[in-house]
């Protein structure tokens, strides 16, 4: 055996996960078909690096000295099976992806992949090189997604931990909210229900130098003006006042509100962080939310996106939640099941809901009852969602298209989306993009020019 099969110098570099470029290993006894995959894979900058051995032994070996995505198994493998490295696999590296490989295509030997827990089965000879391709693909962003979870997972805690973001959009929002933090100049924070406004606010005061003092909580539209009035001049001395929804205050609240802050400054000793549904900015040319009080209670004003523009932070949300669940309720900290977050990062959060996902996230931790938080533990009302994404994905295809037309063109549909919702949140940066795709600079321009049209762009 060439020692180029064995090892492949772009697949060994000690370098973190981060870093590094995705490999896979290829276990074939058949050279050509390690070399296939090496031509099939290794296509373009950024493409994974592909390495091989041509039996199991091998392969373990290979396993044990340098980090692997995913590999590709042939089911015949001399003395050994690749259901039994798959086994080996899952027993002593659980995260690594696994898809085997048989020029048989027998069903049982599917079957028994798929319970001892390969993430894909495929049959040689290889007719559709581009499925074949994606379907290695998927499984590598598949393991770089787990991985990211595992990070997160030990990573999320603390007030800081609120503020990391990888939508560009809501990386700029959460530092000037950081910026304001450390000020006492009083900040608003609109969002729609859920949106966090409240537990952002608690960060925001937890960051700033008052931390050492109290913060308290007072819902604005509930108080009559004499009640309001003495709660903001009494609340929180020394720390901060949360002052909830005063888009809602009725016009004598609103006059009392202002008449403490020019008449009474000095009775306020906390530094005020307000969140309102609506912008009083919305309000104020209809008479219905007085201006001068708004450049009062505002001299930064966020306005906070829903949880369904942002999904690219659900990974790392979910953690936090999880983990603070995990302690309040004494339960071990377990991972979630990569099909879990997969369908957390795709559900329909309404109203901005990350109320909702924090509730579920502690219902699942809960139930949960094997080693890692799965689908079946998350309440019933949130799986039986999938029937709605079902019935939106159903829109897409025309019946009275023939099969591959019609599949394919509402593939052209998702991909088109996926791409112009990319570009949109990083504001045409295509470089920026790309990386959030994954793909390199050249790729994700090409897929661009392909599905999206002039003005998409």
């Amino acid at each position: 055996m060439s020692r180029s099969i064995e090892t492949h110098p772009a697949a060994v570099r000690r370098v973190t996960a981060q870093a590094r470029p995705a490999s896979v290993l290829v276990v074939d006894d058949d050279e050509r078909i390690i070399k296939a995959w090496r031509v099939m894979l290794e296509v373009g900058a950024g493409s994974p690096a592909v390495f091989g051995a041509l039996d199991a032994d091998r392969a373990r070996r290979l396993l044990a000295e340098h980090a692997v995505d995913v590999v590709l198994a042939d089911v015949r493998l001399g003395a050994s099976s690749g259901l039994d490295l798959l086994t080996h696999i899952k027993r002593s590296h659980p995260a690594i992806e696994v898809i085997i490989m048989s020029g048989h295509g027998r069903f049982d030997d599917a079957v028994r992949a798929t319970k001892a827990g390969a993430y894909d089965y495929i049959t040689k000879p290889f007719v559709d090189i581009g499925d074949v391709v994606a379907r290695v693909h998927r499984a590598i962003d598949r393991k770089r997604l787990n991985d990211e979870n595992e990070v997160l997972h030990a990573q999320a805690s603390g007030p800081a931990s609120l503020f990391h973001s990888r939508d560009a959009r809501m990386r700029r929002l959460l530092d000037q909210i950081q910026r304001a933090a450390v000020t006492d100049r009083p900040l608003l924070l609109v969002g729609p229900v859920g949106v966090g406004k409240s537990t952002l606010a608690r960060a925001a005061h937890d960051l700033s130098p008052r931390a050492d003092g109290p913060f308290a909580v007072v819902n604005a539209g509930e108080l009559t003006p004499e009640l309001l009035r003495s709660a903001v001049a009494g609340a929180a001395p020394g720390g901060t006042l949360c002052l909830e929804l005063v888009d809602t205050l009725r016009p004598a609240a609103q006059a009392a509100l202002q008449d403490v802050f020019e008449q009474e400054p000095d009775r306020i000793t906390a530094r005020l962080i307000s969140t309102a549904r609506t912008s009083p900015t919305y309000l104020i040319d209809s008479g219905e939310f007085r201006e001068e009080l708004y450049w009062l209670i505002n001299s930064v004003e966020v306005e906070l996106p829903p949880l369904k523009d942002r999904r690219a932070d659900i990974p790392h949300l979910a953690h936090g939640f999880l983990r603070r669940a995990s302690v309040d309720a004494n339960l071990p900290h377990r991972p979630f099941d990569p099909a879990l977050m997969d369908f957390l990062v795709a559900s329909e959060w309404r109203d901005g809901n990350l109320r909702a996902l924090e509730r579920a996230i502690a219902q699942a931790a809960l139930m949960a009852d094997g080693e890692s938080i799965t689908l079946e533990a998350l309440p019933g009302r949130l799986r039986d969602a999938t029937d709605d994404v079902s019935l939106r994905l159903g829109e897409l295809v025309d019946l009275d298209r023939p099969w591959k037309d019609a599949i394919s063109q509402a593939e052209h549909v998702i991909r088109a989306t996926y791409l112009r919702g990319l570009l949109e949140r990083a504001e045409g940066n295509m470089t920026r993009a790309a990386e959030w795709a994954g793909l390199d600079r050249s790729n994700f321009r090409r897929h661009v020019k392909k599905y999206l049209t002039d003005e998409d762009r």
